[in-house]
């Protein structure tokens, strides 16, 4: 049960992220094939 907790708090957690990450650097601010590495953040 406590895995479960975690990983619900985790998955909150990440969107949570995702939208900030959004907000704060548009995707047209930095195009996909330029930057894998944040490619690969975002999943």
């Amino acid at each position: 049960r406590d895995r479960d907790q975690n990983l619900c708090k985790f998955e909150a957690n990440s969107g949570l992220f995702n939208e900030d990450l959004r907000k704060f650097w548009p995707i047209s601010a930095f195009p996909q094939q330029n930057h894998p590495k944040s490619d690969r953040l975002l999943g």
